[in-house]
């Protein structure tokens, strides 16, 4: 009931809260030092300011290689072969004016292979009308 009061003590709470990727609170890195609160929080660390925040950029850039990592262990493509039929994403096509995006399906096809090249890529039989809006028949497995 009194939620509205207790306002003040939550941003508080969140502002002064260590994050587990860069080691360092919001309030830490905008102002170079943690605030005094009734509970004495002694710091370890006298550190000047650049180096706090070059150390949480580079806490942040090891956590983003590692769930890169983590993400692309688990990410297979699947392999198509020649002559078989597969649906293209419209996430990067282009279409004409006066089509809403909500409206557009998310996938297109079935569309014939007619290559499937090394780099996981194949090129596909794509009707004239797509052609003509300068659309590549070669897309990436992925897609």
């Amino acid at each position: 009931k009194d939620w509205v009061s207790k306002l003040p003590a939550i941003e508080f709470a969140i502002n002064t809260a260590r994050s587990v990727t860069t080691g360092y609170s919001p309030f830490f890195l905008n102002y170079s030092q943690m605030p005094q609160s009734l509970v004495w929080d002694s710091a370890t660390k006298n550190e000047y300011p650049g180096m706090t925040i070059i150390a949480t950029h580079d806490c942040i850039l090891a956590a983003q290689v590692k769930q890169t990592c983590n993400a692309n262990q688990k990410h297979a493509l699947v392999p198509f072969k020649e002559e078989e039929f597969a649906y293209m994403s419209t996430e990067n096509m282009t279409f004409p004016k006066g089509l809403t995006c909500k409206l557009i399906p998310k996938y297109v096809g079935p569309y014939d292979i007619l290559k499937n090249f090394v780099n996981e890529s194949c090129r596909v039989q794509l009707p004239l009308h797509m052609l003509q809006r300068d659309i590549h028949n070669v897309f990436h497995l992925s897609l």
